[in-house]
C-alpha cells in the first residue's frame, strides 16, 4: 500500500500517542479485523484512516490499512523499547536480563521475538531457549532478593522504607514507589505514560506549585541526559519545579548542570534521609 511521507509520519504519530492502549495483545490480535470492532480506540484508527484518505484522494482497503498500523506499530514497540534499554548502559547479560525484566514485567514470555530481535540485532546471537532461560533465572534471583530484602529489615514494624530495598526495586516499582511515597505528604500525585513520558515520570502538585519528577533507579552514575530532559519537561508539562531523584548518584557535570537550570537533585544519601523522616 502506497503512502505519502505526511501519511507515514501521521500514522507513525498516531502510534506514538496510542501506544500503551495498542501494545495489549487483546487490541492487536483484533488490528487484522478493525473496522469491525466498535472498540473506542478501533473509532480514532477509523478516523485516522478517513484523515490519510483525505489527504491521497482515494480509498484504501481497510484491511491492508489494518496490516500496515500492526507493521508501523510492530516497529514503534522496538524502537521504544530499543531505547529503554540502551539507555540503561548496562553490559553484562544479567544486567541486560534485569532491564528487560523491569520494561516488560511478566509479559517478557509473550515478548520474546521482540527480545531476540534486540539481542540479535544490536549484540550476538541468542537462541530463544537460552534466553527464556536467562530471564527465568534472572526474575527468579529478582524475587529471592526481593525477599532477602524484606527479611533484613530490622524494624518492619515502623513502616520505614531502607534504601536497601529501594535497591532491590525495578524502575516502575521505584516510580510507584514515589507516588506513594509523595501522596503520604500531602502531594497530588499524577504518573506519566512510560512511552510517552517527555523526560517526567510523575507530577507533584501542593499549594499552587506543580513538580517534574523523573525517578532514577539506577547502579551507575547519572549524567546529563536526566537533567536535561527533566529540564524539557517543565515546559511540556507547565510544571514550576524539576526534580530528579536516584537511589545513585550524580556526575560532576550532571550537578553543575542542575545548579545553572535549577534542578533540585536527589542522590543516594539525600534519598535515604527523606526515608528516615
Amino acid at each position: 500500500m502506497y503512502l505519502s511521507n505526511q501519511n507515514e509520519k501521521l500514522i507513525r504519530k498516531f502510534i506514538e500517542q496510542n501506544f500503551q492502549e495498542l501494545n495489549s495483545n487483546s487490541i492487536k490480535t483484533k488490528i487484522a479485523t478493525w473496522d469491525k470492532n466498535p472498540d473506542r480506540i478501533f473509532e480514532e484508527i477509523g478516523k485516522l484512516k478517513a484523515i490519510v484518505e483525505n489527504n491521497q484522494f482515494s480509498k484504501i482497503n481497510p484491511s491492508k490499512f489494518g496490516a500496515y498500523i500492526e507493521k508501523e506499530l510492530a516497529e514503534t514497540e522496538f524502537k521504544i523499547f530499543e531505547k529503554k534499554i540502551l539507555s540503561s548502559r548496562v553490559r553484562t547479560e544479567e544486567n541486560f536480563a534485569r532491564v528487560i525484566l523491569d520494561y516488560l514485567g511478566d509479559d517478557y514470555i509473550q515478548k520474546k521475538d521482540l527480545i531476540k530481535r534486540f539481542f540479535s540485532g544490536k549484540y550476538f546471537y541468542t537462541s530463544e531457549k537460552s534466553l527464556l532461560k536467562l530471564l527465568n533465572e534472572v526474575s527468579t534471583k529478582i524475587k529471592l532478593e526481593k525477599l532477602e530484602s524484606k527479611l533484613k529489615n530490622k524494624d518492619p514494624k515502623s513502616g520505614k522504607t531502607a534504601i536497601e530495598d529501594l535497591d532491590k526495586m525495578t524502575g516502575v516499582e521505584f516510580e510507584n514507589f514515589l507516588k506513594t511515597f509523595f501522596e503520604r505528604r500531602g502531594f497530588k500525585v499524577t504518573t506519566t505514560k512510560i512511552s510517552n513520558d517527555q523526560g517526567c515520570d510523575l507530577i507533584l502538585q501542593k499549594l499552587g506549585e506543580k513538580t517534574s519528577v523523573q525517578a532514577k533507579r539506577y547502579v551507575g552514575t547519572i549524567g546529563n541526559d536526566a537533567i536535561q530532559q527533566v529540564v524539557a519537561s517543565l515546559k511540556y508539562y507547565k510544571c514550576d519545579i524539576a526534580l530528579v531523584i536516584t537511589t545513585s548518584k550524580y556526575t560532576k557535570a550532571a550537578e553543575k548542570l542542575a545548579e545553572a537550570n535549577h534542578v533540585e537533585l536527589w542522590d543516594r544519601e539525600a534519598l535515604k534521609k527523606k526515608l528516615k523522616e
